[in-house]
């Protein structure tokens, strides 16, 4: 049982940073149902909150010798190969930067460059075992971090609420990335 929550709490984490990402994209959707609408004080709580832990993330990932970029390019990666543009669009970032952060953790030995199975004229990027242990070290480090502020609480319902909200993240991810024509990485 430890393992499990363990597993959910390092998930979560990993998964939490996206949460802020998701959320500020659909604040910013143009709809104007959605900007007539009351809003629920708790969604604002929510907003502020994961403002707060994005912050402490930050500073998390500073320890852990990595940027919030570069672990959206872990999450990214994790799914398999990816070209680097394809990498830039399902990380939100710019192209130019993302030439950036790719050269820095090929560098580090982080990433590396494989031949595209479809295109022999291109390449892909891949997670070099060294790339994945430092994903790990960080999700792990942010996993330890969080019992700090759900050991106040009722820790269960807390991360049975996460683990919820990251289901109904990916779901509605998919379904934009599907009307936007824009592939965002998945949560879960």
């Amino acid at each position: 049982m430890v393992t499990f929550l363990n597993w959910v709490k390092r998930e979560l984490c990993s998964r939490f940073i996206w949460f802020y990402f998701q959320l500020l994209f659909l604040i910013s959707k143009s709809d104007a149902d959605l900007m007539t609408q009351k809003l629920d004080r708790r969604l604002i709580l929510m907003a502020r909150t994961i403002v707060v832990l994005f912050r402490e993330f930050e500073l998390i990932a500073r320890k852990t010798d990595i940027t919030i970029p570069q672990y959206r390019f872990f999450l990214a990666l994790k799914r398999g190969p990816k070209r680097a543009g394809e990498l830039a669009l399902r990380s939100s970032i710019r192209k130019p930067t993302a030439s950036a952060l790719i050269a820095d953790m090929e560098k580090r030995g982080l990433i590396e460059r494989q031949p595209d199975a479809d295109d022999g004229r291109s390449v892909q990027l891949r997670l070099t075992e060294k790339g994945l242990e430092k994903q790990r070290e960080f999700e792990e480090e942010l996993a330890r971090h969080l019992p700090t502020h759900l050991e106040k609480g009722d820790e269960e319902n807390m991360l049975n609420a996460f683990s919820e909200l990251a289901y109904i993240i990916d779901d509605q991810t998919n379904e934009l990335s599907d009307d936007l024509a824009v592939e965002i990485p998945d949560l879960i």
